[in-house]
């Protein structure tokens, strides 16, 4: 997985880099296979982050809760962070891992809402890039192989009231699947980065446009919010490949990839490439995404 708009020399160091892991990952050949269930229910959990430390490297459970995941040689010291929105993460050293044996528990995270009162206004407004170029530049996935748990996003700046956020809209420019999942993060900044989430449930979001503007409602959540967010988007699953959407990305025939269109010089784009690694601030553009709020 790849974001777009990268140079030549940067692809070859990513190449070199998987290349390498490949070969550490033939020489040591060790995987550990567990699985993440609810504390309180017994319930297996979908798309939880199973991810090493600062690393790039890491997977999400499936739908019975099931993951597995490769050991390079040198990672076989590290700590795995298990975590989702709306649980108290977990951090096991390689070795805890491997010698769990029964399921994960991850044990729900006690909510503390504060208490907001909006006078609304019943008013509607727009936050964030509402036009895009057709000529512009992109960002997304593209390739054959995606990486769960990698993020893009954009800071979006709500005001100094709290507004009530009715839906998010991302202008697709093409995917070539059926359907794609996404986790939703919105979070504080700090250093012009983003921070800690202010979420308190895991909202998994469903596109499946093919290519224009896909609308999607988020008024049941109820999410009030104020200042300025980081509101980004997290690979989690994609459905369906359509062989028929192939196209070029980077001089290549790529079958498989969404992208959104972005704006120049407007907001900025955050990424990184893996749950636990670093965010990485573009300030050049951002992708097309508006919030429609209630003031």
């Amino acid at each position: 997985m790849q974001l777009l708009k990268v140079n030549l020399r940067y692809m070859r160091f990513v190449i070199f880099i998987l290349f390498y892991f490949v070969l550490t990952l033939s020489a040591y050949n060790q995987t550990v296979t567990a699985r993440v269930i609810d504390s309180s229910t017994g319930e297996p959990l979908e798309f939880v982050n199973i991810w090493f430390i600062n690393t790039p490297l890491g997977t999400v459970t499936d739908e019975n809760g099931y993951f597995k995941i490769e050991i390079p040689e040198q990672l076989k010291s590290a700590n795995v962070r298990i975590s989702m929105i709306s649980y108290i993460p977990q951090v096991f050293t390689v070795e805890e891992l491997a010698n769990k044996v029964n399921a994960i528990n991850l044990i729900p995270s006690p909510t503390q809402l504060k208490e907001v009162v909006i006078k609304s206004t019943g008013k509607l407004k727009k936050v964030g890039n509402t036009d895009y170029s057709r000529i512009g530049n992109l960002c997304g996935w593209g390739g054959p192989h995606f990486g769960r748990g990698n993020e893009i996003g954009t800071k979006l700046e709500l005001g100094s009231s709290p507004v009530s956020i009715r839906s998010l809209n991302i202008h697709v420019h093409r995917q070539a699947f059926d359907s794609s999942l996404y986790r939703l993060h919105i979070r504080n900044i700090a250093d012009n980065l983003p921070f800690n989430d202010l979420l308190d449930k895991n909202i998994i979001l469903t596109i499946k446009n093919e290519s224009g503007w896909a609308s999607i409602d988020l008024s049941k959540y109820n999410i009030i919010l104020k200042g300025d967010i980081a509101l980004t988007l997290e690979w989690v699953k994609a459905i369906s490949p359509n062989k028929n959407r192939e196209m070029k990305i980077n001089k290549k025939a790529t079958p498989e990839y969404v992208l959104f269109n972005t704006i120049k010089k407007k907001g900025c784009t955050y990424t990184r490439w893996g749950y636990e690694s670093k965010w990485v601030a573009n300030q050049e553009e951002s992708p097309c995404f508006y919030l429609t709020i209630e003031e």
